[in-house]
């Protein structure tokens, strides 16, 4: 994207891509120990993680991953 760039204006425009991106992933990665299970869900349910990675938390937490990643639409193949 940045290589596109022929005029000083289109910066602009890179940064805003790259302040909406950063904010994203902030979002999508926030370590807060009150989110955390809810990260993990979200990861499960996009399938970068998978439940039997998570093997040794304790069954309630376990529990509420699988609860809320079926909420919003687990991931294929879990």
């Amino acid at each position: 994207m940045a290589q596109k760039i022929k005029d000083a204006s289109e910066l602009w425009e890179l940064e805003r891509y790259l302040t909406r991106r950063r904010k994203e992933i902030d979002g999508k990665y926030e370590y807060k120990y009150s989110v955390l299970l809810l990260v993990l869900a979200d990861l499960v349910r996009e399938g970068c993680v998978s439940l039997d990675e998570l093997d040794g938390l304790a069954e309630d937490k376990l529990r509420c991953i699988r609860d809320h990643a079926k909420i919003r639409g687990l991931a294929p193949g879990q």
